[in-house]
């Protein structure tokens, strides 16, 4: 087992995202390397005690981790991506959908004018014929007078 064994795995667990001793997802940094491999503090790996290649390679993973903003960042910078793409889509639909209407105008395929609604009017000798809906009542009901 090389001398500083302990602390490569340390390191690979965190990569991983599988720590034993400090919290999922936290930065890759000397200090949690050395939380992680069980010692008290990172003023256990210093550059002049033979930990060069240790700290080279625990600055290679946390270049390689992203934080958390910009992973934010980017997601953000990907919806808008998304939400110009989809507009985009909405544009070249509306363009569809005019042209087909102008095409169904010009073959007077269809109308814009709108035909008048029928208007049927019921007076008191429509009603008159109607039957009673309850069937108690079989003569009309009497017609008011509208000289008030």
């Amino acid at each position: 087992m090389s001398k500083h064994q302990e602390y490569y795995e340390a390191l690979q667990r965190l990569i991983n995202n599988e720590p034993l001793v400090v919290e999922n997802g936290s930065k890759i940094n000397k200090r949690n390397v050395a939380l992680e491999a069980g010692k008290k503090n990172a003023s256990s790996i210093r550059k002049g005690r033979d930990f060069d290649n240790l700290v080279a390679a625990i600055d290679a993973a946390a270049a390689k981790m992203q934080s958390p903003k910009k992973v934010r960042a980017d997601k953000a910078d990907t919806l808008a991506a998304r939400n110009q793409e989809l507009q985009d889509m909405l544009d070249i639909s509306h363009a569809k959908y005019l042209a087909a209407m102008n095409l169904l105008l010009e073959n007077d395929l269809y109308s814009v004018e709108q035909k008048p609604a029928q208007v049927i009017s019921l007076d008191e000798r429509d009603n008159a014929i109607r039957p009673a809906f309850d069937g108690t009542n079989s003569k009309p009901p009497p017609a008011e007078n509208s000289s008030t």
